[in-house]
């Protein structure tokens, strides 16, 4: 599955988005959803009030990682910790 992510202002939206979308999918079915960009901010006290984190090694996050990378199917579960 393709995907594009395009990080802009709404106001600075014209034709040439539309055209890039065109172009990259052709006559492929595509679904589009837009929303609200999170700042870094409220990305950081977002994840700092979760109840749940994750911990590896840096061996498990690099095998994490290339999993990600090559696209195979990853166990977040065993990594996945809950603050006390």
């Amino acid at each position: 599955m393709n995907t594009l992510i395009y990080h802009l202002e709404a106001d600075k939206i014209d034709h040439k988005l539309i055209e890039s979308i065109k172009a990259f999918f052709g006559n492929r079915k595509i679904e589009i959803s837009v929303k609200e960009e999170m700042s870094v901010d409220d990305l950081i006290k977002k994840n700092h009030d979760s109840k749940t984190y994750y911990e590896f090694s840096s061996e498990e996050f690099d095998d994490f990682a290339n999993k990600i990378l090559n696209e195979e199917k990853v166990d977040y579960e065993k990594y996945m910790k809950t603050k006390s």
